[in-house]
């Protein structure tokens, strides 16, 4: 059982105790908010890996016919590569910053 269950179940069972008990039961609630989006976070940062390194990949190992039918869809165009390189420095500075947060 989590923490803030506990805690509510606490609270219920000893109405005298509430008012100590609250901020905890808060405190723990945005505690897993907090931990909930930052495991989100890691999942989309390692999707961007993935999706770089299959870039890098396809761009390495496709024969010069195919990067060009590549090349022509847009899966190779460099504002895709850069994208995903900026959005990952994103991801990952915007974790720092909830990570740092209190």
């Amino acid at each position: 059982m989590s923490l803030r269950k506990e805690l509510i179940r606490l609270a219920h069972e000893k109405p005298e105790l509430r008012d100590h008990l609250l901020p905890l039961i808060k405190s723990s609630s945005t505690r897993d908010e907090k931990s909930k989006v930052l495991r989100t976070l890691q999942q989309a940062a390692n999707a961007l890996d993935t999706a770089e390194l299959q870039l890098d990949h396809i761009s390495q190992h496709i024969s010069d016919e195919d990067y060009d039918s590549y090349y022509r869809g847009g899966l190779l165009d460099s504002k895709i590569t850069m994208e995903l390189t900026e959005l990952k420095a994103s991801t990952h500075r915007l974790m720092a910053e909830i990570k740092r947060s209190k």
